[in-house]
């Protein structure tokens, strides 16, 4: 009988290690090392941005921190006009994304759900030069941070310098001077135009001319509706006779896009806009930029004053990542990486920390000398009270833009202001 090292036949010791082994089994199998921990993830809600560069760049930063911390940074790029609603389901679920992108007045509006990032703000402000008191505008209620202001876009004046200079006109300075010369390009065939609907840029076009000739819908309490007034009435008027005379038709059922194509198509010869016509321009059309120009906001009867959208980052406050959120911001506006985010947007994105301006971008392009400074003559929708619940309210329901645009279909001019007043009452009484 063969034996084996042990003085055990064969048969003893497969029996007596049978159960060893199935032992020995169990054991490696417990041993195995566990499954790999589900990566951190950190999620961002934004726009999708008018120069699609920037988006490109934010994407790369994003990344980018994602290798630094060892986390997965995912960013989430909706159209402009899904977002407050968006915002608004997140808030009523109480769950979505970490950082989500605030426009204007919207720090007020959800001030109850985002996470105080005063400390934050005053870290930024103190590394980068301070804040420009606009920023203040947006973001600070009850003297708390309640969002990050990220950018601002200049609202400044979109051009064509030869259209001008054929009706023998420069850059109109004035609100007159936009009258007289736009009834000169009509009749050659290149009418000034801008958004009478439903649209951002009709906010944004309108509040200006409501302000300039002294108009406002609240007052400096915040609380006080002030828009049936003469003012009110003046500029309504103003602006039926603008349309009338000087505009086409369309411009009452424009989207955000149309004052783009308007230009760009080699049609309009004037409209408020940010800088994205310019550089779609000198992008595919290089002809056609060497003609567009920018110049700031006209002035009225009362004031020079424009509204500049703004945005900033906000943290909800049922984020789980909020320390993480806050570093992702840290890391958004350090050195190494806000300048790469002007640069992408040519010129569009604009800083609230005042070191940043220094950037060459605005001072290399002749045609962007209007943006240096725009702050100085920006303004808010709520303006000139303080952050508010009700004014994005009001901005969001278009009741401006619907005022006018009742106003130019026949109402009379008095029962459109009427109609505003009850409907801003509303949303400001609702806030």
């Amino acid at each position: 009988m063969i034996r084996d090292l042990f003085g055990l036949t064969r048969r003893q010791f497969l029996a007596r290690t049978a159960g060893t082994a199935a032992g020995i089994y169990g054991i490696l199998q417990w041993r195995q090392p566990p499954a790999v921990a589900q990566e951190r993830e950190l999620s961002m809600l934004t726009w999708n941005h008018f120069v699609p560069a920037s988006d490109v760049e934010l994407k790369k930063q994003a990344e980018a921190f994602g290798r630094q911390q060892r986390v997965k940074v995912r960013v989430d790029f909706i159209a402009h006009l899904q977002l407050p609603s968006k915002l608004a389901a997140e808030v009523q679920t109480q769950s979505g994304h970490d950082i989500v992108l605030f426009r204007d007045l919207e720090a007020a509006l959800h001030q109850h759900s985002t996470h105080t990032v005063t400390d934050l703000c005053d870290e930024l402000a103190k590394k980068h030069g301070g804040w420009w008191d606009f920023a203040r505008q947006a973001d600070v209620l009850d003297g708390q941070w309640k969002a990050v202001p990220w950018f601002y876009v200049s609202g400044c004046i979109t051009y064509r310098e030869d259209y001008f200079a054929q009706v023998g006109e420069s850059a109109p300075d004035s609100y007159d001077d936009l009258l007289r010369a736009g009834r000169k390009l009509k009749k050659i065939g290149h009418p000034i135009g801008f958004a009478i609907s439903q649209t951002t840029d009709s906010n944004s076009t309108l509040y200006p001319i409501l302000w300039c000739y002294g108009a406002s819908i609240v007052a400096e309490d915040g609380k006080t509706i002030t828009i049936n007034s003469p003012q009110t009435a003046e500029a309504i008027e103003y602006v039926k006779t603008l349309y009338h005379d000087c505009m086409e038709p369309e411009v009452l059922s424009w989207d955000d896009a149309s004052n783009n194509r308007f230009i760009l198509a080699g049609k309009g010869s004037w409209t408020r806009n940010a800088i994205s016509i310019y550089e779609a321009a000198r992008q595919k059309q290089p002809e056609l930029a060497e003609q567009i120009n920018h110049t700031i906001p006209p002035k009225g009867p009362v004031r020079r004053i424009g509204v500049t959208p703004c945005w900033s980052l906000a943290i909800w406050k049922f984020s789980r990542n909020q320390e993480l959120a806050q570093d992702f911001l840290r890391f958004l506006f350090d050195s190494e990486q806000f300048p790469g985010f002007i640069e992408a947007g040519a010129g569009f994105n604009q800083p609230f920390l005042k070191r940043y301006d220094e950037h060459p971008v605005w001072s290399r392009d002749p045609k962007l000398k209007a943006l240096i400074g725009f702050a100085n003559w920006s303004a808010l929708s709520g303006w000139p009270g303080p952050p508010t619940r009700g004014a994005p309210l009001v901005f969001n329901a278009y009741i401006i833009p619907n005022m006018f645009a009742k106003a130019i279909g026949g109402v009379p001019t008095k029962d459109a202001i009427t109609w505003a007043e009850q409907e801003i009452k509303k949303a400001y009484e609702g806030a």
